[in-house]
């Protein structure tokens, strides 16, 4: 890349694709993360011959209890209720439907915003919080609540983020965000997140014609 464009790489919302093929916030979540691990990054490119990215963080020693992390775990409050996970990174998407559906909850999991909006107006009366990432390709999560909250002003949303961008935090009083996780965060966190959502931030059941399936005892197929 030239010299202009590595200049602005960390930039939110700054790319070089067309709106439609990104969002510029990777690299500003990537950056974020290092930062509020007390690390930093380095970038060298050429044009024509490629980038190279050097990270650097602070040594730690730490000793991994599996066990105790899974006794903590079990310790969190899960529930039955279902739960509309919209995140872009295959791994990280997984991992957290399995740690909530470890707690009892059912999870729907959708790969973009578009996705997540279509699976939202599908199945609306089934889903009791919103777990959202503020970068979603296609459809950002910022748009993606606007639209859920014309809908459902008293919905249960969890927004995360892995940049700390100042302009969030008037951005969720606005759209009425219940609960900000800021990436990387603990299972034990994730299960507190949706919890408080729900048992706080709850939204009163939309208006049906008594065929709710929450109403019936049902869920997700």
């Amino acid at each position: 890349m030239d010299e202009e464009t590595r200049k602005r790489i960390f930039e939110p919302f700054f790319t070089t694709k067309g709106r439609s093929r990104g969002t510029g916030l990777g690299l500003a979540q990537v950056y974020g993360i290092i930062k509020q691990h007390k690390g930093f990054i380095e970038v060298e490119s050429e044009e024509g011959k490629g980038s190279v990215f050097t990270i650097y963080l602070p040594a730690w020693k730490s000793v991994v209890r599996p066990a105790a992390s899974r006794a903590s775990i079990a310790g969190v409050a899960g529930g039955s209720e279902t739960i509309l996970l919209a995140e872009d990174e295959d791994t990280l998407r997984e991992y957290m439907a399995t740690v909530l559906r470890s707690r009892g909850y059912r999870v729907m999991e959708a790969v973009d915003g578009n996705a997540a909006l279509a699976l939202y107006h599908d199945r609306r009366k089934q889903i009791d919080v919103f777990l959202i990432d503020f970068g979603l390709p296609k459809m950002d999560g910022g748009e993606l609540l606007r639209r859920i909250r014309s809908l459902e002003p008293e919905a249960a949303t969890v927004l995360m983020s892995g940049f700390l961008d100042p302009n969030l935090k008037p951005f969720m009083t606005e759209a009425g965000v219940s609960e900000f996780l800021q990436k990387p965060f603990t299972p034990e966190a994730l299960l507190a997140a949706i919890r408080n959502a729900l048992d706080h931030g709850r939204r009163e059941p939309p208006a049906n014609d008594g065929n709710d399936p929450r109403n019936e005892g049902g869920g997700n197929p």
